[in-house]
């Protein structure tokens, strides 16, 4: 699982190799709630990132929230998604997240804990995300991901703005 956590963050590095238009953090506000048969976890709350746009349609961004509800998770995101041009320039991406942290959890039969770290693969959609001078800012996008113990993720992630 540590392997699996380093090559996550990792992974914008390795775009890095590739030639960057724009490099820009973010923060967002987020709902995300994950349930499974042994796992439940989520909240509201906050987060940070960066974004980087490698043409005008390709972008990469990767995130870290504090979720307070079901205790406090803290989901860690990579994405790299599609955009299109213009003012208007509604996105969808494919991203990997792993929810760290405080949960709900249940004992299978043997007695045994379900493992610390929950991962996931997402499909993002922000069908309201506008650019002004190259700077970002989206509303109500929707994430929907399966994660391990027959999980399902849901994201609604209700503001993201470039800063």
């Amino acid at each position: 699982m540590i392997r699996y956590l380093i090559i996550m963050m990792l992974l914008p590095l390795k775009l890095l190799s590739v030639n960057v238009d724009s490099f820009y953090p973010y923060v967002k506000q987020n709902f995300l709630f994950y349930q499974s048969d042994r796992v439940t976890a989520g909240g509201a709350g906050g987060g940070i990132g960066v974004r980087m746009n490698y043409n005008q349609n390709l972008f990469s961004e990767t995130d870290i929230c504090i979720l307070w509800g079901n205790g406090n998770s803290i989901p860690v995101t990579c994405a790299i998604g599609f955009q299109a041009n213009g003012v208007w320039c509604p996105a969808v991406s494919l991203s990997s997240s792993v929810l760290l942290g405080q949960r709900t959890e249940l004992l299978n039969q043997e007695g045994n804990l379900p493992s610390p770290f929950i991962y996931t693969i997402n499909l993002k959609l922000q069908p309201f995300r506008f650019k002004h001078e190259n700077k970002n800012v989206s509303f109500c996008d929707l994430a929907l991901g399966m994660g391990p113990y027959k999980g399902n993720l849901l994201s609604l992630t209700m503001l993201s703005m470039d800063f």
